[in-house]
């Protein structure tokens, strides 16, 4: 292994779309870049793990594979094998609004199929679970972490959808 890695530009990936691999990609240099340039890569997975464990509990986290990737993001792996052929893969986007080039940036997006590097090419850690031993999340697991990512999305269309959900729910309560 050590010669394959030295001196090299090569790697190890992990095939998503088959036999249920599902991976998460999270740009956290993007939410350091455009949004909050006082944050740490690690503060916004925090954030994102914080979304997930508040509302869901511990157990929909202790599912997740969680690995630090070579850009300073991370990436979710996990199995699912029901149905992912609606779910977009732009969970969320950094609006045009929110960066000088006035461009969309990617956030957080949902990876179907190709591949990504893993542990152990270089500058890729597994800072939670085992590569060896990928967990399966039920269907109500997968739709609450898609949606609660779904959340980030700061997207005008997005956002506009959120207040008006949260004003019909007020006039319901």
């Amino acid at each position: 292994v050590d010669y394959f890695f030295s001196g090299h530009n090569t790697g190890i990936g992990l095939l998503g779309g088959f036999d249920g691999i599902c991976v998460i990609d999270i740009d956290a240099y993007n939410y350091t870049k455009y949004l909050d340039k006082e944050a740490t890569p690690f503060s916004f997975l925090v954030k994102v793990l914080d979304k997930l464990w508040i509302t869901y509990e511990e157990d929909l986290c202790d599912k997740l594979t969680i690995q630090r990737s070579k850009s300073g993001g991370f990436h979710f792996i996990f199995r699912y094998y029901g149905d992912i052929s609606t779910i977009s893969s732009k969970l969320s986007v950094i609006g045009k609004k929110y960066t000088k080039e006035n461009q969309e940036r990617d956030l957080i997006d949902f990876r179907k199929s190709g591949y990504i590097c893993i542990e152990p090419t270089p500058d890729y850690e597994v800072i939670q679970g085992d590569l060896r031993k990928i967990k399966t999340l039920n269907e109500a697991e997968f739709i609450y972490l898609i949606e609660a990512l779904k959340s980030f999305d700061l997207r005008e269309a997005a956002v506009k959808n959120r207040k008006e959900a949260i004003k019909r729910e007020k006039i319901k309560a």
